[in-house]
């Protein structure tokens, strides 16, 4: 009680000190909270008073400034196990872990084939009729009657007719450039026959999942006439969170199951990170990639993943020691002798209740993790009356160490 007393003894003596000429306000219960605009403590709600100073700063109080220069504090061995003080030492530890999220089975565009029409003519005898028709590489898919394509092979005839090499390769490639495949260029040659309709094959095993035509449809260069798609490999495309993405990389291992199939569990190798976030679900993209021979999974299924981070081994301390302030994240210090500094830091990443200090702390120092709260709050009000202080005018209050010692005195 004597503490909570004296507390508040010391806010309302700063309310009272509150001047309107500094223009700088501070809260009654925080002190270590100074802006330059009026309105309610972040920390507690409370209406800011003004503050007054021997010295009005030329730019904004920052907090930076201010726990950079806060006074130390020093505590008896008693006091500091009364209060429940402990410490951690900063070292290195391991960062990784497992990150689980979601995905989508989609379709491997790279084993997609797409059916186009190079030369102008009519569809006839078309061997595929409807999405979902199983094709074989090699395959008739149908034939194209094309009067380019007749023209191209009389030429072809002609160039045969001379024996002239260069003529005869001239003529085969341009017949080669309309789409006619090897094959059937050999078949011409060999037969030395013009064919009315010329036969167009499949170039991969798959499913038909795009059809334009139909038999009788005429077509011209550039027209898509069917998509071909070979499942045996299809892509999983999965949601991270944006702040998981740092522990992802393409080296990553990651599991998946899919609960709609007996949870088949499954390994798939990363196959590309999107580099964009949603701006909406803050969340990224990660491709992995599936064998799918048997053709199981199919497009749109949903997917468990599990990530196997990368693990790494990096400067860090617990979370829970870090104070939190509007300019950054500070610590409470423990050196020798019982005494205590904060001071800034700045952090990286988290993991597992660990948070990487990139900037402030040195590996073998050691940081309060309990407590620190009490601490920071007595190095703030000694830092504060140290500044309004002026001669004959008001005494430094005692430390909190030793109200807490008088109180259990009693």
């Amino acid at each position: 009680m004597l503490l909570i007393r004296y507390v508040f003894g010391v806010c309302f003596f700063l309310t009272g000190y509150a001047h309107a000429e500094s223009g700088i306000y501070t809260c009654p219960m925080h002190l270590n909270y100074v802006t330059e605009e009026f309105g309610g403590c972040p920390l507690c709600g409370m209406d800011l008073v003004k503050f007054k100073r021997s010295q009005t700063p030329d730019v904004p109080l920052g907090i930076d400034d201010e726990i950079s220069s806060r006074m130390p504090v020093t505590m008896s061995p008693e006091t500091i196990q009364k209060m429940g003080v402990r410490t951690e030492n900063v070292g290195y530890s391991k960062f990784g872990a497992s990150l689980r999220s979601y995905g989508l089975v989609k379709e491997n565009t790279r084993l997609r084939n797409a059916v186009s029409g190079r030369v102008a003519g009519w569809i006839e005898n078309l061997k595929i009729t409807a999405l979902g028709d199983r094709v074989k590489k090699g395959q008739l898919l149908f034939t194209l009657y094309s009067p380019d394509l007749i023209l191209a092979q009389q030429d072809f005839f002609s160039a045969l007719a001379t024996r002239s090499d260069s003529r005869i390769l001239s003529g085969a490639e341009r017949l080669r450039s309309l789409g006619v495949s090897d094959l059937v260029i050999y078949e011409i040659r060999s037969k030395g026959i013009k064919l009315d309709h010329i036969p167009f094959y499949s170039e991969v095993d798959g499913v038909v999942s795009h059809l334009s035509v139909s038999k009788g449809s005429y077509i011209q260069p550039g027209d898509k006439i069917a998509t071909i798609q070979d499942y045996s490999s299809v892509w999983i495309e999965v949601s991270v969170a944006e702040k998981d993405l740092q522990f992802i990389s393409e080296k990553s291992k990651a599991t998946v199951t899919f609960p709609n199939l007996g949870n088949v569990l499954r390994l798939a190798n990363i196959d590309y990170i999107y580099p964009t976030v949603n701006e909406k679900s803050r969340t990224g993209t990660v491709r992995l990639v599936l064998e799918n021979s048997g053709g199981l999974l199919k497009p749109g299924a949903y997917a468990d993943v599990i990530f196997e981070t990368d693990v790494d081994m990096r400067l860090s301390i617990p979370s829970e020691a870090i104070l939190k302030s509007s300019r950054g994240d500070f610590v409470i210090i423990a050196q020798d002798k019982g005494r205590f500094l904060p001071r800034n830091i700045q952090t990286g990443i988290q993991s597992d209740g660990r948070s990487e200090v990139t900037k402030g702390l040195s590996e073998g120092e050691r940081v309060v993790v309990s407590s620190q709260f009490l601490i920071d709050s007595e190095s703030s009000l000694r830092e504060s009356f140290h500044k309004m202080q002026t001669p004959n005018e008001i005494r430094e209050p005692e430390r909190i160490g030793e109200l807490i010692e008088a109180r259990d005195a009693k």
